[in-house]
């Protein structure tokens, strides 16, 4: 989240095209990994409510 953060404020200060494609693509990166640990994170760790137990 904090890489995330830096490069979309860092996008204020290009004043080139080619630099704001290396940005866009960079921001594209973080927030790539970003998605999965939001969905890991929501789960919570517990257990489904009809989970197959061996007995």
């Amino acid at each position: 989240m904090v890489s995330w953060s830096l490069l979309s404020a860092a996008t204020a200060l290009v004043t080139r095209p080619e630099a704001l494609y290396v940005l866009r693509f960079l921001l594209d990166v973080a927030e790539a990994g970003c998605y999965p640990g939001i969905g890991f994170a929501r789960q919570g760790g517990s257990e489904p409510l009809h989970s197959a137990r061996r007995e």
